[in-house]
């Protein structure tokens, strides 16, 4: 997959200035629930996911496709 020229960039940029909002300085690790509650985001565990539901039970198969 292809991003588009500038993503990397303004990504980190956007990551600054989030930790900012929170009052955390550019290094600080980002707690996945603090910054949802900041945006307003619900945060569910992939168990419930619609997506996660969907896919069904992992296939282990150490033969390849």
């Amino acid at each position: 997959m292809t991003l588009p020229l500038g993503f990397k960039a303004a990504a980190e940029r956007r990551a600054v200035a989030l930790r900012a909002d929170l009052g955390l300085e550019p290094h600080d690790p980002l707690d996945m629930r603090r910054v949802a509650a900041h945006l307003p985001l619900k945060v569910v565990g992939a168990e419930t996911s619609a997506a996660a539901r969907n896919m069904g039970p992992a296939r282990r198969n150490s033969s390849g496709p």
